[in-house]
């Protein structure tokens, strides 16, 4: 029997948001698995084994719970530490097919708990060398049908029997792969919806003592006009705020969606228990001292979430500052501080808790309103990525803003944030300099900016006026000296000033609003940006299909729907953002290389790639570096070859980010000349244009070359690392056509394309 196999377990979101942990079956699953069978309507028994079975024999629960986890494998759904599903399959002898089946518990069936396991299952079974499973089913049982239909696999059905017999290739197709991801889209964006539209509210640590965190977020609770009923829970007093507290959690008679925690941290366990008991929807931890704090804190936070999220729960913090829903239904202010929210259309979401009230601050001051606000502290289980799934299908925001210290699931960030940011402006405040960062950043469409002040500057663009169709700008002013700022400042930005307007001070008060109207009607005008030295000139500026921006000399606001500025080079740096996202937005959507009818890119032979690398390691199972003779053969099973240019591209694995592809001058300029970009695997056809496209020397270099067979070699090189998972590092000379590669042993990993948490 193959060791028990313990990256197959995780915690995964169903389709109604709620949580289920995945895990193999085992031989101590035999008592679980009768309770279970137990439980199970006549009509499931039926479908499962097409005949009545009240009970399991000792025989059977042997067999079923005594797997070697290659040829026979069984996946649990585990809900409180009970079995609530089983599915399992049986390789056919001598083949590379195998028969699956699975039960889910009446009370569970209709929650994608049988989709959600198909998937893990298929993904184990490519990992044993599995291509297709079978399944026999009554023709009655429409719900099994269903989910191999919903799975997205080329499913083929025919009778046999007076059976139902269900046939698919297992290799994740783009069809499976879609359905995969909008089911995990889905479920990840109604489990954050659950966490941020409660029905009611218990504040656990709620103390009496102003400025302690318990009685700043349920004392925000109560001003903010929370729709619905908050607890406070304190052992020691009798009421918090004039409302009446209980003792404990377990003491609240009625039922509670979102508990906040804000207990010393050796106590949030038993909060958690007491969740557990009272089936709570979703948890906020403002508590810290865990995993910022040392190993031990870190393991005592990974045990509470995984308790939580083995019991159908998703956990904020810990270490949150709160969340936010300003939407009239909710009018939720769980949240460390005063800082009042203004209602709005900006979802944002913040790792630091400090920033968080700062950012909500800022907001605030330039008078932003905020949809929903979700400060994630160490991120122990919602995360960035779960909170973009929410706001691509909230319609209450329009622009989303992070501040990001770090990313848990850089591969899933890219797959979603590209996707959010076709549909809606995603901008992001980062501290330090990182060129994988600003790599993944570009590829996705996500606008990164270096303060919060500029961040939100940018959002007041975004988040109120039209994109902008080009880069071509008029700047109206009211005297020549704020019209030369507004111009150099524009330029700076990468603009062109096509129209300069100067409006003079002793002109009629509609002067500057005739002005803008003219400049909204040029063709040859993309934005506007008006400067100014004294707002009493102006009365309400007209508005249309330009983005229009004021830009002040003075430290007044403009009371208008117009984002205003401070000075021309903010209001100029803004209007860049927007400019770049529309540039982005505008290019064609995530396409792949060339494939030939194999579905592979023309010209390669992943076999023959595949056989080369098994058979290297087989020789030196710890890794090696491959012969200039091996290596060329690698690169040549992927079609890459010489293109006459003096750059190298490279690839190293990062331990967060994936393979990194790294394009650099080279041959004799690479003394003189240190020029490179990044970006992450998979590359699309994009990817690849601005990976070439991000070089300094770009414009000297490519001058009158055509580039294609560039970006050619860059799409296949991106599909060899993503291929043959134990290359290591990889470089090709695309001058030389000299190859280097290095070999790892792959420790398997989770499928990237798995509904996963963590």
């Amino acid at each position: 029997m193959t060791d028990y196999p313990e990256h197959w377990e995780t915690d995964a979101v169903l389709a109604d948001g709620g949580t289920v942990h995945l895990r193999p079956i085992t031989p101590a699953d035999a008592d679980g698995l009768v309770e279970f069978h137990a439980g199970l309507s006549d009509r499931t028994i039926y479908f499962r084994f097409f005949s009545p079975r009240p009970r399991l024999t000792p025989r059977e629960v042997q067999r079923f719970t005594t797997v070697d986890h290659v040829d026979r494998v069984a996946l649990v759904a585990l809900l409180d530490d009970r079995l609530i599903a089983v599915a399992r399959y049986d390789r056919v002898p001598g083949t590379g097919e195998a028969e699956v089946a699975f039960v889910v518990a009446d009370e569970h069936q209709g929650r994608g708990i049988g989709t959600l396991l198909l998937e893990h299952l298929a993904a184990a079974a490519r990992e044993r060398g599995l291509t297709r499973f079978f399944a026999e089913t009554l023709p009655d049982n429409r719900p099994m049908q269903a989910v191999f239909k919903q799975a997205g696999w080329e499913a083929k059905s025919r009778w046999d029997d007076g059976v139902v017999r269900v046939e698919f290739p297992i290799e994740p197709t783009p069809d499976a792969l879609a359905a995969q991801a909008a089911r995990e889209h889905l479920a990840d964006a109604r489990s954050v919806g659950r966490l941020l539209n409660p029905s009611s509210i218990a504040v656990v640590g709620a103390s009496r003592e102003p400025g302690a965190l318990g009685h700043e977020v349920f004392r925000n609770l109560l001003d903010g006009g929370f729709t619905g009923p908050v607890y406070p829970v304190n052992r020691d007093a009798v009421s918090v705020g004039s409302v009446a507290a209980w003792p404990t959690l377990l003491d609240v008679p009625d039922d509670i969606d979102l508990v906040v925690i804000a207990t010393p941290a050796q106590e949030v366990p038993e909060v958690i228990e007491h969740c557990v008991t009272k089936r709570v929807q979703g948890i906020v931890i403002v508590t810290a001292g865990f995993g910022e704090r040392d190993a031990e804190g870190l393991a005592a936070e990974r045990a509470l979430v995984a308790r939580a999220r083995g019991s159908g729960m998703r956990v904020i913090g810990p270490g949150s500052m709160g969340v936010v829903n300003t939407h009239p239904d909710a009018s939720m202010a769980a949240v460390i501080g005063g800082t009042p929210v203004l209602p709005g259309r900006v979802g944002i979401l913040s790792q630091s808790g400090a920033l968080g009230v700062g950012l909500l601050q800022w907001a605030s001051r330039l008078g932003l309103g905020v949809s929903s606000f979700v400060a994630v502290g160490n991120k122990a289980d919602v995360s960035g990525n779960d909170m973009l799934q929410h706001w691509e299908e909230d319609p209450e925001t329009d622009v989303v803003l992070l501040y990001l210290e770090s990313f848990g699931n850089p591969r899933k960030f890219a797959r979603v944030a590209r996707r959010v940011a076709r549909r809606k402006p995603v901008l992001a405040v980062r501290a330090g300099a990182d060129p994988t960062v600003d790599a993944l950043f570009r590829q996705t469409g996500v606008i990164r900016v270096d303060s919060p002040e500029r961040l939100f500057e940018a959002a007041s663009v975004l988040a109120t006026q039209p994109l902008p169709r080009g880069r071509r700008v008029a700047v109206v002013a009211d005297a020549g000296g704020p019209a030369l700022l507004a111009a150099v400042a524009v330029e700076h930005a990468g603009f062109e000033v096509t129209r300069t307007v100067e409006v003079p001070f002793d002109a009629p008060g509609d002067a500057f609003a005739a002005a803008v109207g003219a400049l909204l009607a040029d063709p040859d005008v993309d934005s506007i940006v008006v400067a100014l030295t004294d707002l009493s000139e102006v009365s309400e500026l007209p508005s249309g299909d330009k983005p229009v921006l004021v830009a002040l000399l003075a430290p007044e606001q403009l009371d208008a729907d117009v984002p205003t500025f401070r000075s021309p080079e903010a209001a100029a740096l803004a209007l860049a953002a927007a400019a770049a996202y529309s540039e982005w937005r505008a290019r064609p959507e995530a396409e792949e290389p060339a494939r030939g009818a194999s579905g592979a890119p023309d010209g390669v032979d992943s076999p023959a790639a595949r056989a080369l690398v098994d058979g290297a390691l087989a020789e030196q199972p710890a890794g090696l570096e491959l012969s200039p003779g091996d290596a060329q053969r690698l690169a040549g099973a992927f079609g890459i070859g010489p293109v006459g240019m003096d750059l190298v591209v490279a690839v190293e694995q990062d331990p967060t980010f994936g393979p990194v592809v790294t394009l650099a001058v080279g041959g004799p300029s690479a003394a003189l000349i240190d020029d490179r970009s990044e970006s992450i695997t998979p590359l699309t056809a994009s990817d690849a244009r601005d990976l070439v496209g991000s070089l300094r020397t770009a414009p000297i270099l490519f001058a009158g070359v055509d580039v294609a067979p560039l970006e050619d070699v860059l799409l296949r090189v991106s599909r060899l690392v993503e291929d043959v998972p134990e290359v290591e590092s990889f470089s090709f000379d695309l001058g030389s056509g000299e190859v280097g590669a290095r070999l790892a042993p792959w420790a398997p990993r989770p499928d990237l394309a798995l509904r996963r948490l963590r």
